[in-house]
Parts: structure tokens; sequence; C-alpha cells
């Protein structure tokens, strides 16, 4: 392993790694700090394939980051979410020199502790350089321990230095868990957050549950669009059967449309849920308390089902207004059928011929459970063959969403989220109890591996991924409160 240490900047001082083929190492990064707290972290690796790990900018006391970039002017930026005295806040840094440096951190929440640690809170840009960023929070509730979340985004009009008053796309809407949510900003400027609506039923006054029928929760995919700045919103129903716990996600078409994916709920082909089925086994309960309370209120039956959860991709008709929309289209029509929380989204982007990437995991795959690639080369109507990825015939669901990038060089660029095996078919995986492993793998223009790394740690967020220089960036947090921002390449 060579080590090469570059000069200082004025604010930090990095480890570059390089790593070779089939080598596992201890990643051990020097950032000091001006403000951020940051501290020497350390994460194991393992590298299979030509893929040079350049850089590591730790953050200390800092979880669950968001990272974008600025395709105009190649400045990235990345917030992340910071507790103190029991409330937590969401800051912003960025770079203007591909990430050797990073600003002051600025908040961007307006309220004090207006913010939780959920997702990764997009980052996108408006047609007049304003950045918008979305995030969660949760509002009390008696009857839901966990509280009900709700969406949150603000607006900065001066380059990421300051935010103005925070805005509640959901202020005038019914109580209703809304989470898992995105952002998107049309060319235009319309302003578009496809969300997770599971609706809500009250009681009494004091009991929320949620509203059920006897399949399944009431469960929509909802998109809040704005068209003047975040002032006003409206709710526009993209699904009336949506999934209820896994990541929406957007990018931007070739052709002005926004493109949302999503997990779609096919009631119609509902079955009375399988419990030998190791998914419905591990991810759910025959009778949660919240059903058990349903079905004394009289709103469900004792029955369980189970429906199907493919991946699917909308987008807008209308050169991204956001008024219309395009049928959901499967990426790969598996029909796997679930009940419970798979709680994982799709990652997907155009490259610059046009042609959509999309990463996502499924328990019903042609080589297995797990994760897979796929692409279409007609703006989403039609997809190719699967690749496997990383299969097995079970994987369990880590609970934290995926992401895939295109980097200038066409590569594409997959990261998700696994626990640690210790059998060859998965059934051994650990669930949890000795960490969780953050794969990164990449891909050429055909699907071909050409490369992959991992990093375990404790505990490990959704990852987030931008393209840089030549390759990309992944950011997350590790479990012991750091947030870590990885440039890697392909050699």
């Amino acid at each position: 392993m060579k080590i090469v240490l570059p000069k200082e900047t004025f604010f930090i001082t990095f480890k570059f790694i390089y790593v070779f083929p089939i080598l596992v190492s201890t990643l051990s990064l020097l950032i000091l700090g001006f403000g951020y707290d940051y501290e020497l972290a350390q994460a194991q690796v393992q590298v299979q394939g030509k893929i040079e790990i350049t850089r590591n900018t730790t953050i200390q006391n800092a979880t669950d980051p968001g990272l974008a970039i600025n395709s105009d002017s190649s400045n990235i930026y990345a917030v992340f979410h910071r507790a103190s005295n029991d409330s937590t806040n969401l800051y912003m840094v960025n770079s203007d020199n591909n990430g050797s440096s990073f600003s002051s951190p600025v908040r961007v929440n307006d309220k004090e502790g207006d913010a939780e640690p959920n997702v990764s809170p997009p980052i996108r840009f408006g047609p007049n350089n304003e950045i918008f960023v979305l995030w969660h929070n949760s509002v009390p509730s008696e009857s839901i321990p966990w509280g009900i979340p709700d969406i949150r985004l603000a607006k900065s009009v001066d380059g990421g230095k300051t935010f103005g008053p925070t805005i509640s796309p959901a202020k005038n809407e019914p109580v209703s868990e809304r989470g898992w949510a995105d952002l998107a900003i049309s060319k235009n400027g319309t302003i578009l957050i496809p969300y997770v609506n599971n609706e809500l039923v009250a009681l009494n006054e004091s009991t929320l549950l949620y509203s059920t029928d006897k399949i399944d929760l009431l469960t929509q995919i909802d998109i809040l669009r704005s068209a003047d700045g975040g002032d006003t919103f409206q709710k526009i129903t993209l699904d009336k059967e949506g999934c209820q716990c896994c990541d929406t996600q957007t990018t931007h078409g070739p052709n002005g449309e926004i493109y949302i994916a999503y997990r779609d709920s096919d009631r119609d082909d509902a079955q009375l849920s399988d419990y030998s089925d190791p998914y419905i086994r591990n991810n759910s309960e025959s009778i949660t308390p919240v059903k058990a309370k349903a079905i004394e209120q009289g709103l469900i039956e004792t029955k369980i089902y189970s429906t199907t959860r493919d991946m699917v991709i909308s987008h807008t008709v209308d050169n991204g207004s956001g008024l219309k929309y395009s049928e959901p289209v499967p990426v790969q029509d598996l029909e796997w059928i679930m009940n419970g929380c798979p709680s994982v989204g799709a990652g997907f982007q155009f490259d610059s011929e046009g042609t959509l990437h999309v990463g996502y995991f499924t328990g019903n795959g042609t080589d297995g459970a797990g994760y897979y690639y796929v692409k279409s080369i007609d703006n989403g109507k039609t997809f190719g063959e699967p690749v496997p990825v990383y299969t097995s015939n079970f994987v369990p669901t880590t609970h934290t969403n995926m992401d895939l990038t295109v980097d200038k060089n066409g590569n594409i660029w997959m990261a998700f989220v696994t626990y640690p095996v210790t059998t060859n078919n998965g059934e051994g995986a650990s669930h949890g109890e000795d960490g969780k492993v953050l794969n990164v793998v990449v891909l050429d223009k055909s699907g071909n591996k050409l490369g992959q790394t991992s990093f375990t740690s404790k505990d490990i967020s959704n990852p987030s991924m931008i393209p840089v220089l030549d390759g990309a960036m992944v950011g997350f947090s590790d479990g012991n409160d750091n947030v870590n921002m990885i440039t890697m390449k392909r050699t």
C-alpha cells in the first residue's frame, strides 16, 4: 500500500490512500478542524478491482449526510445533522475546489431543533442559482411513539451563505405521516416533492392510528407542487397504492421532464401472508400493536395480506410542470410479494447520451434476492435485462436507502448497505449485531463490474453519491457520529 500525504490546505489535512486489488487495510484519516470538531476516523476497507480512494473528509458529531454537485459551477455541497442539547439541527458546507477544503458550516433550519436524522437530505438547484434543501422532522404524538414524520424545505439565494425561513410544504394538508420524500426543481423553477403518504385516522382527540382497509395500510405516493418558489403548494396524487416505507427518488431527464422512482404496492394481486417467506417473517409481525388496535376498532379484519412491491418509474409529461405524469413502468416486472417494510428505494440517473441507469433492491430477482442494475435507452418506456450486482438466496434489507451516480467517463457507481454474511446463501447475515457494510460498486455502460469496495462500521446511514473529478464521492455516517465523504476513482 502506498500512502501519499499531500500538502496541507488552509483548513484540513487529508491522508490520500491508494488501494489495490484484494487488499484489506485500515483507512486512517486525520482531519484538523476549525469548528467542525473533526477527529481521527477509522473504517475497514476491502477493495476488489482497480479502485483508487483518493480522499476522505470526516466530520465529527454529524450524521445522515446529503451530497450534491452544481453542474454549472462544479461546487460541492453537503448537508448533515448535528445533535446538541437534546435537539438536532441541519447544517450545510460547500467546496469550490473538488473537496480539498470546505466552508464553515451554516445552519439550514431557522427554528432550533426542527430537524431529525432520518434520510439523506436532498439538495437541489433552481434555474436562478437558488439552493433548496429538503429534510424531515417528526411531530410528537401520544399514540405513535416515534412521532409523525413531516417535511421541511429551505431556500438560499446567496450560494448557501444564508437560508430563508423554513417552509412547511404540507402545512395546509390534513395530519398524516409524510416521509421518504425527495425533491426536484424543474427547468422552469417548479418545485416537486414526491413522498410516501401514510394516511392516519383519529379514534379520539388524542389517539391517531394508521388508516387501513382489509388488505393493508392506506398509503399513497403524493407530490407537493409549487409554481411560485415555495410560497404555496398543492397536493397531487401520483399513485393511490404505494409501499409504506421505501424512499422516493427523483432525477432530471434529457427532455426536461422530471422522473420519479418509488416502490409500488399493487393490491390487485394481494395474497394472504405466507410466514415461511423470510422477508415476511423477518420484516413484519402477524399482528402488530397498531394492527391489533385497528382490529379492535373494527377497521380491519384479522387476515394479514401481502402485496407486490416492485420498483416503478413515472415522469412528468408537461415539460416538467408537474401537473401531468406518465403511467408508472416497473423496472422489472417481478411481482415480489411482501408484507412489511423493505425500506430501500432506487437510485437512478441519466448519462450524457440519454441512457437511464437504475439500481434497485428486490427479494425476487432473476438471480435471487438482492441488488440489481438495469438500464433504459428509451427514456424509461422499457428496460433491458437486469444485471445482478449483489445477490443470494436471501439478502435481508437493512432499512437504508441506496444511491447511484454516473461519472464523466460514463461509469456507473452504486452504493448500498448490507449486513455481514457468515454463510454462502445469506441466511447467516448478522442483522446488525456485527455492524453494517457499505458496498460501492462501479460498472461500465454494459453493466460489467469494473471494481468494488466496502466499508464496515458499527452502523451506516443512507449513502449519498455524486460524480466528482474522474469518479464519485459517497457520503455516509458510520454509527459513531462521524460523517465520511469518500472520493474514489477507477484506475
